[in-house]
């Protein structure tokens, strides 16, 4: 329960509020291993997902095989699906997919929309995990209409660093590729010269950046 009192869906919920929650909207808690689907594309949504172990992977893959990455999550507390959930006679556009073994609670679309007073609080936190994921959409947006690759790298690494110096790029290299909508070797190529350059120091995962230069990239 100390993971899902920090998810945003609970904000300012008791422990048994949250129990009492889940225990009357039928919510069930449940294992998945990696590669196995929380849901694909062309799939109904009828539930809300709140991740409480692991990560998963929402993506899109196109009949050549070329996969497109949209989002990971791997936070404990992470709600996900949760756009779709509100949109009527709308299947899933992408698949979700386990990236490492994860724990997951589920709940129904009936708790979601439920006039109960605990509803209308998860209703009331939605909104506001709404706006984060617009946020991120928007970011996303701004990555892609990027010009060259130098600029979606750039946008890529400022993103995820905060106000980091260093951090753990949170992907492999190639699943950052296809997150910028690029190829491996175009991707390492680049780095190197980014490097080369002074643009950041990165070895394997581990990444320092120059933040000014790269700003001033964008």
């Amino acid at each position: 329960m100390e993971i899902l009192k920090k998810s945003k869906l609970f904000e300012d919920f008791t422990e048994v509020e949250i129990r009492d929650f889940i225990g009357k909207n039928r919510g069930k808690i449940y294992y998945l291993g990696k590669d196995e689907a929380v849901f694909q594309a062309g799939d109904e949504p009828k539930s809300l997902f709140v991740l409480m172990a692991g990560s998963v992977q929402v993506e899109k893959l196109e009949k050549s095989g070329k996969r497109h990455i949209i989002n990971r999550f791997y936070e404990a507390g992470t709600v996900f699906g949760e756009v779709y959930l509100y949109l009527k006679n709308h299947t899933y556009d992408y698949s979700c997919i386990v990236h490492e073994k994860a724990k997951i609670l589920e709940i129904p679309r009936q708790g979601m929309e439920g006039m109960s007073k605990a509803s209308c609080r998860i209703q009331n936190n939605m909104l506001k995990i709404l706006a984060n994921k617009a946020f991120y959409l928007n970011q996303k947006l701004l990555l892609h209409s990027s010009i060259t690759l130098r600029q979606k790298i750039a946008r890529y690494l400022l993103q995820i660093a905060d106000e980091r110096k260093y951090f753990k790029i949170p992907m492999t290299r190639e699943e950052w590729a296809d997150y910028i909508g690029t190829t491996r070797p175009s991707l390492s190529r680049e780095l190197m010269e980014m490097q080369e350059e002074g643009f950041l120091e990165i070895e394997r995962e581990d990444v320092k950046i120059n933040r000014g230069k790269l700003e001033g990239l964008i």
